[in-house]
Protein backbone atom coordinates (compact mmCIF):
# COMPACT_ATOMS: atom_id res chain seq x y z
CA UNK A 1 0.00 0.00 0.00
CA UNK A 2 1.10 3.62 -1.10
CA UNK A 3 2.02 6.79 1.41
CA UNK A 4 -0.78 8.38 -0.28
CA UNK A 5 -3.57 5.40 0.01
CA UNK A 6 -2.47 5.44 3.71
CA UNK A 7 -2.67 9.37 4.75
CA UNK A 8 -6.04 9.19 2.77
CA UNK A 9 -7.21 6.58 5.02
CA UNK A 10 -6.27 7.60 7.74
CA UNK A 11 -7.50 11.33 7.37
CA UNK A 12 -10.83 9.56 6.40
CA UNK A 13 -10.78 7.38 9.85
CA UNK A 14 -10.35 10.84 11.73
CA UNK A 15 -12.97 11.94 10.10
CA UNK A 16 -15.01 9.03 11.08
CA UNK A 17 -13.87 9.63 14.33
CA UNK A 18 -14.52 12.98 14.66
CA UNK A 19 -18.27 12.41 14.03
CA UNK A 20 -18.87 9.69 16.24
CA UNK A 21 -20.62 11.50 19.38
CA UNK A 22 -18.16 9.28 21.81
CA UNK A 23 -15.90 10.28 24.32
CA UNK A 24 -12.19 11.12 23.29
CA UNK A 25 -10.71 8.10 25.02
CA UNK A 26 -12.88 5.96 22.88
CA UNK A 27 -12.09 7.55 18.98
CA UNK A 28 -8.51 7.36 20.45
CA UNK A 29 -9.11 3.06 20.60
CA UNK A 30 -10.76 3.47 17.92
CA UNK A 31 -8.08 5.28 16.00
CA UNK A 32 -5.14 3.05 17.60
CA UNK A 33 -7.11 -0.18 16.21
CA UNK A 34 -7.37 1.53 12.28
CA UNK A 35 -3.42 2.36 12.84
CA UNK A 36 -2.64 -1.44 13.72
CA UNK A 37 -4.99 -2.81 10.84
CA UNK A 38 -3.00 -0.04 8.58
CA UNK A 39 0.44 -1.53 9.99
CA UNK A 40 -0.63 -4.94 9.36
CA UNK A 41 -1.91 -4.20 6.14
CA UNK A 42 1.79 -2.19 5.17
CA UNK A 43 4.44 -4.36 4.27
CA UNK A 44 7.91 -2.91 4.45
CA UNK A 45 9.05 -4.80 1.84
CA UNK A 46 6.47 -5.80 -1.19
CA UNK A 47 8.36 -8.76 -3.50
CA UNK A 48 5.73 -7.96 -5.82
CA UNK A 49 7.18 -4.53 -6.62
CA UNK A 50 10.62 -6.48 -7.06
CA UNK A 51 12.15 -6.86 -10.67
CA UNK A 52 14.56 -9.45 -9.66
CA UNK A 53 12.07 -12.09 -7.64
CA UNK A 54 9.96 -10.82 -11.06
CA UNK A 55 12.26 -12.39 -13.38
CA UNK A 56 12.98 -15.27 -10.93
CA UNK A 57 9.73 -16.23 -11.04
CA UNK A 58 9.57 -16.16 -14.98
CA UNK A 59 12.92 -18.19 -15.18
CA UNK A 60 11.40 -20.31 -12.92
CA UNK A 61 8.47 -21.58 -15.31
CA UNK A 62 10.82 -21.68 -18.56
CA UNK A 63 11.20 -25.18 -18.25
CA UNK A 64 7.67 -25.92 -19.80
CA UNK A 65 6.89 -26.30 -23.72
CA UNK A 66 6.62 -22.89 -25.23
CA UNK A 67 2.97 -22.96 -25.94
CA UNK A 68 2.13 -23.68 -22.26
CA UNK A 69 4.79 -21.13 -21.29
CA UNK A 70 3.50 -17.90 -23.30
CA UNK A 71 0.00 -18.92 -22.40
CA UNK A 72 0.71 -18.88 -18.69
CA UNK A 73 -1.49 -16.17 -17.37
CA UNK A 74 1.35 -15.52 -14.32
CA UNK A 75 4.14 -15.20 -16.54
CA UNK A 76 1.83 -13.14 -19.10
CA UNK A 77 0.80 -10.73 -16.29
CA UNK A 78 4.34 -10.30 -14.82
CA UNK A 79 5.80 -10.04 -17.83
CA UNK A 80 4.12 -6.86 -18.66
CA UNK A 81 4.03 -5.70 -15.47
CA UNK A 82 8.16 -5.59 -16.19
CA UNK A 83 8.29 -4.10 -19.84
CA UNK A 84 4.82 -1.92 -19.63
CA UNK A 85 2.67 -1.91 -22.75
CA UNK A 86 5.34 -0.69 -25.37
CA UNK A 87 5.94 -2.94 -28.30
CA UNK A 88 9.90 -3.89 -28.58
CA UNK A 89 10.14 -3.59 -32.04
CA UNK A 90 8.21 -0.99 -33.26
CA UNK A 91 7.35 1.32 -30.28
CA UNK A 92 3.76 0.75 -30.77
CA UNK A 93 1.77 1.34 -27.41
CA UNK A 94 -0.85 -2.22 -26.72
CA UNK A 95 -3.93 -1.04 -25.57
CA UNK A 96 -5.39 -5.09 -25.12
CA UNK A 97 -3.61 -7.47 -23.56
CA UNK A 98 -4.57 -9.81 -26.40
CA UNK A 99 -2.88 -7.95 -28.96
CA UNK A 100 0.35 -8.49 -26.64
CA UNK A 101 2.67 -11.62 -27.03
CA UNK A 102 5.64 -12.59 -25.48
CA UNK A 103 8.42 -13.43 -28.53
CA UNK A 104 11.53 -15.35 -28.20
CA UNK A 105 14.42 -12.86 -29.99
CA UNK A 106 16.24 -16.28 -30.36
CA UNK A 107 13.28 -18.22 -31.65
CA UNK A 108 12.76 -21.36 -29.79
CA UNK A 109 13.04 -23.66 -33.03
CA UNK A 110 16.46 -22.34 -33.82
CA UNK A 111 17.39 -23.09 -30.13
CA UNK A 112 16.12 -19.94 -27.90
CA UNK A 113 14.80 -20.48 -23.92
CA UNK A 114 12.19 -19.31 -21.95
CA UNK A 115 14.74 -17.12 -20.22
CA UNK A 116 13.57 -13.87 -19.18
CA UNK A 117 16.41 -12.85 -21.48
CA UNK A 118 15.61 -13.87 -24.73
CA UNK A 119 11.97 -12.77 -24.22
CA UNK A 120 10.62 -9.79 -26.12
CA UNK A 121 7.06 -7.82 -25.45
CA UNK A 122 5.59 -7.36 -29.20
CA UNK A 123 2.58 -6.61 -30.98
CA UNK A 124 0.55 -9.34 -32.74
CA UNK A 125 1.55 -7.57 -36.26
CA UNK A 126 5.37 -7.90 -35.29
CA UNK A 127 5.22 -11.09 -33.76
CA UNK A 128 3.68 -12.28 -37.09
CA UNK A 129 5.98 -10.09 -39.30
CA UNK A 130 9.37 -11.59 -37.68
CA UNK A 131 8.25 -15.46 -37.09
CA UNK A 132 11.73 -16.99 -36.47
CA UNK A 133 13.70 -14.52 -38.08
CA UNK A 134 16.80 -13.14 -36.10
CA UNK A 135 16.56 -9.29 -35.28
CA UNK A 136 19.02 -8.26 -38.00
CA UNK A 137 16.50 -10.43 -40.41
CA UNK A 138 13.74 -8.62 -39.17
CA UNK A 139 14.86 -5.14 -39.32
CA UNK A 140 15.91 -5.97 -43.15
CA UNK A 141 12.18 -6.95 -43.86
CA UNK A 142 10.22 -4.57 -46.39
CA UNK A 143 7.18 -6.01 -44.46
CA UNK A 144 8.14 -4.56 -41.13
CA UNK A 145 10.05 -1.51 -42.24
CA UNK A 146 6.68 -0.55 -43.42
CA UNK A 147 4.66 -1.38 -40.41
CA UNK A 148 6.91 0.64 -38.67
CA UNK A 149 6.40 3.17 -40.82
CA UNK A 150 2.72 3.65 -40.69
CA UNK A 151 1.69 6.21 -37.94
CA UNK A 152 2.15 4.79 -34.62
CA UNK A 153 -1.35 5.09 -33.36
CA UNK A 154 -2.85 2.41 -30.11
CA UNK A 155 -2.71 -0.71 -31.29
Amino acid sequence: MNDILTKKLLKEAYTYCGNLVLNIDSKREILDKICQKLDELIEPTDLNNDIDSKIDLINSRANKPCYAFRSDKIVRKTFMEIKGNICEYCGRTIKKEWNMCIDHIKASSKGGTNKFDNLALACRRCNSIKKDRTLEELWKSEKFINWVLEPKDIY
